[in-house]
């Protein structure tokens, strides 16, 4: 709070606003989840019932469908197919990654990385050149993907894979 924020300013002698811009850019390596409906291959009916289920979104879901017994449990309760909720929890799992919305991790998916992890094993220069395939195929965006920026997404796809809570 901006309270705590300046009282911790007076404390330290740091100043609130440099303070205030750490916080921010700490926040950002925690992305906000996402509606579970903003997945495409979801249908309303699905999400629906993903959401009465009490996922409604992609940090819920990834939480739950981590653990298969939990997706068994899930499936067997809401009567979607399990095959369904692998595809949400690797997409929920690759949304955790910094700057990943779940039109990219769609790409991602479709690029063959399902999870956080093979996104940080991928060679970046591969990944970079399947992205740019898919998009020219599929027209995801409408410009195209940096070589810099899937270096920046492996790097922290990996501290999203490894030192995560």
């Amino acid at each position: 709070t901006g309270s705590k924020l300046n009282s911790l300013a007076v404390k330290t002698g740091i100043n609130a606003e440099y303070l205030n811009l750490l916080r921010r850019e700490i926040e950002s390596w925690f992305p906000k989840p996402h509606p579970l409906a903003e997945f495409s291959f979801l249908s309303a009916a699905d999400a629906a019932t993903l959401d009465r289920a009490g996922l409604s979104n992609t940090r819920q879901a990834y939480e739950l469908l981590r653990d298969d017994q939990a997706m068994e449990e899930c499936a067997a309760g809401t009567g979607l197919d399990a095959e369904l909720l692998r595809r949400v929890a690797c997409h929920c799992d690759l949304c955790r990654i910094q700057w990943t919305s779940p039109l990219f991790a769609e790409m991602l998916f479709a690029a063959k990385c399902d999870s956080a992890a093979s996104v940080a094993q991928a060679e970046p220069d591969a990944l970079h050149l399947a992205l740019s395939e898919l998009n020219k195929g599929n027209a995801y965006f409408k410009g195209s993907i940096g070589l810099r920026d899937i270096k920046r997404l492996v790097q922290a796809a990996f501290y999203t894979a490894n030192y995560s809570c």
